[in-house]
Protein backbone atom coordinates (compact mmCIF):
# COMPACT_ATOMS: atom_id res chain seq x y z
CA UNK A 1 0.00 0.00 0.00
CA UNK A 2 1.03 3.09 -0.67
CA UNK A 3 0.68 5.65 2.00
CA UNK A 4 0.84 8.67 0.05
CA UNK A 5 -2.22 7.79 -1.60
CA UNK A 6 -5.62 8.24 -0.94
CA UNK A 7 -8.62 6.02 -0.25
CA UNK A 8 -11.88 4.66 0.79
CA UNK A 9 -13.55 1.56 2.26
CA UNK A 10 -17.57 1.20 1.58
CA UNK A 11 -19.45 -0.76 3.54
CA UNK A 12 -22.81 -0.55 1.24
CA UNK A 13 -24.97 -2.52 3.74
CA UNK A 14 -24.34 -0.60 6.59
CA UNK A 15 -24.33 2.48 4.00
CA UNK A 16 -20.87 3.67 5.52
CA UNK A 17 -17.87 4.40 3.85
CA UNK A 18 -14.28 5.69 5.80
CA UNK A 19 -11.53 7.55 3.71
CA UNK A 20 -8.33 7.74 4.21
CA UNK A 21 -5.80 10.74 2.93
CA UNK A 22 -2.25 11.50 3.70
CA UNK A 23 -1.12 14.52 5.52
CA UNK A 24 1.20 16.89 4.94
CA UNK A 25 3.62 15.14 7.55
CA UNK A 26 4.37 12.27 5.68
CA UNK A 27 4.32 10.18 9.36
CA UNK A 28 0.59 11.84 9.67
CA UNK A 29 -2.56 11.09 7.93
CA UNK A 30 -6.50 11.66 8.13
CA UNK A 31 -9.49 9.23 8.81
CA UNK A 32 -13.14 10.72 8.23
CA UNK A 33 -16.19 8.42 8.72
CA UNK A 34 -19.15 9.39 6.22
CA UNK A 35 -22.92 7.70 7.05
CA UNK A 36 -24.73 7.73 3.91
CA UNK A 37 -28.49 6.50 5.68
CA UNK A 38 -28.93 8.07 9.24
CA UNK A 39 -31.56 5.97 9.88
CA UNK A 40 -29.17 2.53 9.01
CA UNK A 41 -28.90 0.94 12.59
CA UNK A 42 -24.95 0.16 11.80
CA UNK A 43 -22.35 2.56 13.49
CA UNK A 44 -18.81 2.45 12.89
CA UNK A 45 -16.04 3.41 15.61
CA UNK A 46 -12.28 4.46 14.59
CA UNK A 47 -9.71 4.23 17.34
CA UNK A 48 -6.12 6.10 16.67
CA UNK A 49 -3.82 6.08 19.80
CA UNK A 50 -6.00 8.82 22.37
CA UNK A 51 -8.09 10.15 19.21
CA UNK A 52 -11.74 8.51 18.27
CA UNK A 53 -14.26 9.19 15.96
CA UNK A 54 -17.37 7.53 14.96
CA UNK A 55 -20.83 7.74 12.76
CA UNK A 56 -22.69 8.31 16.18
CA UNK A 57 -24.53 11.37 16.89
CA UNK A 58 -22.15 14.15 18.25
CA UNK A 59 -19.18 12.14 18.03
CA UNK A 60 -16.44 13.56 15.84
CA UNK A 61 -16.52 12.42 12.24
CA UNK A 62 -12.68 13.46 10.96
CA UNK A 63 -8.89 13.24 12.89
CA UNK A 64 -5.60 14.18 11.78
CA UNK A 65 -3.45 10.90 13.77
CA UNK A 66 0.26 9.88 13.23
CA UNK A 67 -1.02 6.54 14.94
CA UNK A 68 0.76 3.59 13.88
CA UNK A 69 -2.48 1.40 15.40
CA UNK A 70 -5.48 2.03 14.17
CA UNK A 71 -8.82 0.14 15.97
CA UNK A 72 -12.06 -0.23 13.53
CA UNK A 73 -15.08 -1.78 14.77
CA UNK A 74 -18.38 -1.63 12.76
CA UNK A 75 -21.31 -2.92 14.50
CA UNK A 76 -25.30 -2.87 14.59
CA UNK A 77 -26.76 -2.39 18.07
CA UNK A 78 -30.13 -3.71 16.91
CA UNK A 79 -28.80 -7.51 16.30
CA UNK A 80 -28.03 -7.50 19.74
CA UNK A 81 -31.08 -6.86 21.08
CA UNK A 82 -33.19 -9.78 22.62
Amino acid sequence: MDKGKPFSVHYPIATISFHYEPDMDPDCYILTLEKLDPINTFDMDIITGSDAISTKKDWPKSVKTCSRMVCIDLYNLDAWTV
